[in-house]
């Protein structure tokens, strides 16, 4: 996978698998790139922290294995990310496939999945996925059953006496 970093005019910065360079007419081409991330950075000045995060570049873009056109005009600077930064790509990546593999069975909100699993591993995570989406399949279970045509229950067997 051939992971690349680019700093946009906009000042976006964002990580992709770079699939191709459409060179058309001798002229700097479109990169054609999928997975793209965008990273987002938030700083705690009275802990001394940087926080990232990485979040899907194109809103409402269902697949991140969707390709895209980027266009090099809109490009500032491009490096080759460090083995640090690829690691936390990749694992930001994971969660969004799995996220998306689970898709059909309940709709997450992305930001509730994010903050919830900050200092989780990988294995972790996947737990986490895996219990949210029970949870929802068993309350949806549970709401279908009724315990007969009346809400009365019958802990006693019926007497003919009268008291």
């Amino acid at each position: 996978m051939k992971l690349r970093q680019f700093k946009l005019t906009n000042n976006d910065e964002i990580v992709c698998e770079v699939i191709d360079v459409d060179e058309t007419d001798n002229q700097n081409g479109d990169i054609i790139a999928r997975k793209i991330l965008k990273v987002f950075h938030a700083e705690d000045f009275d802990q001394n922290v940087r926080y990232y995060s990485f979040k899907p570049w194109v809103s409402f873009q269902e697949d991140v294995n969707e390709l895209s056109a980027i266009n090099p005009d809109h490009i500032l600077a491009e490096a080759t990310p460090s083995s640090v930064l690829k690691l936390h790509f990749k694992n930001a990546l994971d969660i969004i496939l799995e996220s998306q593999d689970m898709k059909d069975k309940r709709s997450l909100n992305i930001d509730e999945v994010m903050m919830d699993t900050t200092d989780m591993s990988r294995d972790e995570i996947a737990e986490y996925l895996q219990d949210k989406f029970y949870e929802d399949r068993l309350l949806e279970s549970h709401m279908d059953l009724d315990s007969g045509d009346t809400n009365i229950i019958h802990l006693f067997p019926p007497s003919d006496k009268i008291h």
